[in-house]
């Protein structure tokens, strides 16, 4: 009996053994997979920048945190907190000292005086500091998709979002969106997980992400919130009952933690909120009054609510507005997203719900509830200037499509759902790669080719072109050109002479416009529009060739 027992005490040891191996073998593959999947996506980013010129808002953003940087203030422009702002500043402030200019003139200083070659050099060093923010959202993508649908779910998740053509385009350029994506993200994460797990830990990690989403971009206010009650709903069915002093200590505790750490942010700055000329309301003359912590977050605040109260031309489908469209988001999401991943997310919300058997606290809604939200707040915004300001829903649609590669299945179960769902995801990596490198210009496959005649902006036109330009007026010889287009002010760096020749010269016939001047946004060429052009350049400028007449005549 004895003998017998110890065989098969053997037989278990070896057994676990064995399987303990099995799943260190398992995680050994898995990390590679996920180094491998994430060296490519920097890989894709970085090969872009040398590729298109800073988009218009870089120089502000940059100015911004070099201000901060060099003096301790914030005053260049404070409707953007400064934490993706310092990103974008450090590696250009330390190594290099830029200097660009004065609010009112920001591609200068160094930019306009110096060689292009160091323009190039900063402002690769400048994008270099979004990966600070890309490379933690994709591995928040992974850890919270294998939380959810185990490794191969995370796994599939991570290359969905490596290789999502708006998260690729973000991540490549010196704006804030991608570093509003991954806080808002990431800070969703973590309130999640509070609401799963109450306890100091994750109270104060979720403090923690949601004062670097505040602090990143103010967005983070109205997006954060709705997503926490809705988790904090979701949580009470699952979570043990807690008294309402452990609570309200919670409460109290992740309050002050988020107000000390933005504070921080600010440097702990203390004084007046500096007033504007255009402040209208009641509320900011109260605040313009007072004296408050952190004065240059308030004035920042005020700020976007007065933008969103003034408004902002944007385009769609034939349409100019200056307060949008309730539906522009909606839109939007539709034709700058890849089909196969608009599927798998809607995929994985059907396989979340017939396998929950807690569907109002599941997986679905859990990864749904921030896409409504987000949506929500987006329809009701006066700023319909891009899918960059819901740039934050890619992470969550990346999530739900992994839930088609959760755990273990039947053969016959797995050919109905997993060989599909592989079929779409390598239709999204596969339609990924062919727009390399031009993903902030990516649309669907079915409006590709006349995508200005459905949205312009930063969805199409963000100044990224000029360098394309550049080479096009090189290799054509082309003397002069008279430039329409985001960023003209520092076409002479790049060689391009914007101006129209005599009427009587042979070569006065050339005019370069992009995709928001054609549509009437800003100085109105739509005229041109419906002209032939001569010539595309990159995905946002067209070419025309026109005689001496024919160019007076339209001016």
């Amino acid at each position: 009996m004895e003998g017998g027992r110890s065989k098969r005490s053997d037989t278990a040891r070896r057994t676990e053994a064995s399987a303990a191996e099995h799943r260190s073998t398992r995680r050994r593959w898995v990390l590679a997979v996920l180094v491998v999947i994430l060296l490519v996506f920097v890989c894709r980013v970085v090969s872009t920048y040398y590729v298109f010129t800073n988009v218009i808002d870089a120089p502000w953003h940059i100015s911004a945190g070099l201000e901060y940087l060099r003096t301790g203030n914030y005053d260049y422009e404070p409707q953007h907190p400064p934490l993706a702002r310092l990103a974008l500043a450090a590696l250009p402030y330390w190594p290099e000292d830029l200097r660009l200019g004065d609010f009112d003139r920001p591609w200068s200083g160094d930019w306009l005086d110096r060689e292009l070659d160091f323009y190039w050099y900063t402002l690769a060093l400048a994008r270099f500091g979004n990966l600070v923010f890309a490379i933690p959202l994709l591995l928040v993508v992974f850890v919270w998709s294998r939380d959810l649908f185990g490794p191969m779910g995370g796994l599939a998740a991570v290359l969905a979002a490596s290789c999502s053509p708006n998260l690729l385009a973000h991540s490549g350029i010196a704006a804030l969106d991608i570093g509003n994506a991954a806080t808002v993200f990431v800070a969703a994460y973590f309130l999640w997980r509070w609401s799963e797990e109450p306890g100091w830990r994750y109270c104060l990690l979720a403090a923690l992400a949601v004062s670097a989403a505040v602090t990143t971009k103010f967005s983070a206010l109205v997006f954060l919130p709705p997503i926490a009650a809705g988790y904090y709903l979701m949580g009470k069915r699952v979570r043990p009952r807690s008294t309402p002093s452990d609570r309200a200590s919670f409460g109290i505790v992740f309050v002050l933690a988020v107000v000390m750490v933005c504070w921080a942010v600010y440097s702990f700055d203390f004084g007046r909120v500096p007033e504007r000329a255009a402040d209208e309301t009641a509320v900011a003359a109260t605040l313009g009054s007072m004296t408050l912590s952190a004065p240059q977050l308030w004035r920042g605040i005020l700020d976007v609510v007065e933008h969103q109260e003034r408004g902002h031309y944007g385009y769609l489908m034939g349409e100019v507005s200056e307060y949008g469209w309730w539906y522009y988001f909606p839109i939007a999401v539709a034709l700058k997203t890849t089909p196969a991943l608009l599927v798998l997310a809607a995929l994985g919300i059907v396989l979340t719900l017939r396998r929950s058997e807690r569907p109002l606290a599941g997986p679905a809604l859990v990864l749904a509830w921030p896409i409504v939200v987000i949506l929500a707040v987006g329809m009701i915004s006066n700023l319909n200037i891009g899918v960059r300001h819901v740039l934050s829903i890619y992470p969550f649609l990346t999530v739900l499509a992994a839930a088609a590669f959760a755990g273990e299945r039947s053969l016959t179960f797995r050919t109905r759902i997993t060989i599909p769902a592989l079929l779409l995801l390598g239709l999204h990596v596969a339609d990924s790669f062919a727009v390399h490198p031009d993903y902030l210009a990516y649309f669907t496959p079915a409006v590709r080719g006349n995508e200005k005649e459905y949205l312009v902006d930063s969805n199409l036109d963000w100044g990224q072109d000029l360098g394309r330009l550049a080479k096009f007026v090189r290799e054509n010889r082309i003397p002069a050109i008279l430039l329409a287009y985001e960023g003209d002010e520092h076409a002479a760096k790049f060689g391009i002479r914007n101006s129209l020749l005599p009427p009587n010269h042979p070569d006065c016939c050339w005019i370069a416009a992009g995709a928001n001047r054609l549509k009437g946004i800003g100085p109105n060429l739509s005229m041109l529009d419906k002209r032939e052009p001569f010539a595309k350049v990159g995905k946002s400028i067209w070419v025309y060739k026109l005689t001496g007449d024919e160019i007076y005549s339209i001016k």
